[in-house]
């Protein structure tokens, strides 16, 4: 039996067993050490119009940072770049976005990234950089931290930093900084908000026209006056005012 029909026979009986033991198999599936590697397999071998979408389905419910690291190679992350132009259902798609912003959090700066890697030359990286945009707007907490350290990593890389984000999507990127920064209460997010910013402002397109500029400094002044301004926030802010870039 070849691996894209036993793949084909094992989801569809995995789906009934999700229905009605679901907490069983579940955390079984996770600590099995070669189930991970089983599913890596199937989705960097098989071509990409014979991958059953609940091969993805199963990759996104055991998927755990600690555990597929080992496994988390160039063929793997090719493999989800390449599924991003294929996958249609909304749920799955930001699924496999979320699995590539937690392997990407895991492994640091510039070309030791294979997510950033995979950034700078997937032809399919445009719809990352779109599903990042999503992720951010929906604003859900537990991804936040990790979406916005790779936003500022985006920056950080030159080989990122002025053509992943489309100039649309950079001035919408700069709204929601803009906008979450004020809204949020968290010390440790309004200064992710704050990393990121200070990487979008270097890239050419803001400085061609540098947009909401005066939104920026309004939005600096009231926390600069404000007399229970956390330090942290304070020395960010005057690192970005003295970087020239405003």
């Amino acid at each position: 039996m070849s691996t894209v029909i036993y793949f084909k026979t094992f989801s569809n009986i995995n789906r009934q067993l999700n229905i009605y033991a679901k907490q069983v198999t579940l955390p079984q599936m996770r600590e099995n050490e070669n189930f991970p590697k089983a599913i890596s397999k199937y989705l960097t071998k098989t071509k990409i119009n014979d991958l059953e979408g609940d091969g993805f389905i199963l990759l996104i419910e055991i998927f755990q940072t600690s555990t597929f690291k080992d496994i988390a190679n160039e063929s793997f992350i090719d493999a989800l770049f390449n599924s991003l132009e294929h996958i249609k259902e909304e749920k799955v798609f930001l699924a496999i976005v979320n699995i590539l912003v937690s392997v990407s959090y895991d492994q640091g700066p510039g070309e030791d990234n294979l997510v950033l890697k995979y950034c700078a030359q997937h032809p399919h990286s445009r719809y990352f950089a779109e599903s990042t945009l999503i992720l951010l707007n929906k604003g859900k907490s537990e991804f936040l931290l990790k979406c916005l350290k790779l936003v500022s990593e985006v920056f950080a890389y030159e080989k990122t930093r002025d053509d992943f984000f489309y100039s649309n999507d950079l001035f919408t990127l700069l709204d929601i900084i803009i906008r979450e920064f004020v809204n949020n209460d968290d010390t440790d997010l309004k200064l992710a908000y704050l990393d990121a910013l200070e990487g979008l402002i270097t890239c050419q397109n803001f400085q061609k026209t540098k947009p909401r500029v005066s939104d920026i400094n309004e939005v600096f002044d009231e926390v600069t006056y404000s007399a229970d301004a956390d330090p942290k926030l304070l020395d960010k802010i005057k690192q970005i005012k003295d970087s020239g870039l405003l």
